[in-house]
């Protein structure tokens, strides 16, 4: 195992090679007993970001890539649904509304929710943009009728689970 400390030296040099768009594994290697999970918590606790870049050395844009992702996702999921193929439990996540003929949910926040809002999540869960599909819930229920027939439906109508 290498040294535990960073120099400032090296959190300079470790910045820069960020900022030039190096991967974790490239650093780690420049850092003889550095770790690529080293580097990684080292940039995170710096304040530092990997700069992604692609093949052609241009740079990527984490955010804008991951909105490419979920729509790449959501257009495959609504290919499959169209030839009947199964999926898995997170893709029908994402496309419930299509599944169940709803039109596209409201995505209030957590500060929109009120007594008579459906509290389906819809996406992912972390941070402080997780939205919530806000149609109206059944009575004595946390969810719409779309949203409650998707998660209480018999086990024979649930995707089958990647192994």
């Amino acid at each position: 195992m290498g040294s535990l400390s960073w120099t400032a030296e090296q959190d300079q040099e470790l910045r820069q090679l960020a900022t030039d768009g190096w991967s974790a594994r490239q650093i780690s290697v420049r850092f003889p007993g550095k770790t690529r999970n080293a580097v990684i918590g080292r940039l995170h606790r710096i304040g530092a970001v990997l700069t992604l870049k692609n093949r052609y050395g241009q740079t990527i844009d984490p955010k804008a890539k991951a909105q490419r992702d979920l729509e790449n996702q959501q257009r495959r999921a609504a290919v499959r649904l169209a030839k009947g193929i199964s999926f898995q439990k997170k893709e029908y996540r994402e496309i419930n509304h299509i599944i169940d003929g709803n039109p596209t949910p409201k995505c209030i926040s957590f500060m929109e929710l009120d007594n008579q809002s459906c509290r389906y999540v819809i996406g992912d869960v972390k941070g402080l943009d997780t939205v919530f599909c806000g149609d109206i819930k059944l009575d004595g229920q946390a969810y719409c009728q779309a949203h409650y027939r998707w998660c209480y439906r018999p086990s024979i109508y649930k995707p089958i689970a990647m192994r």
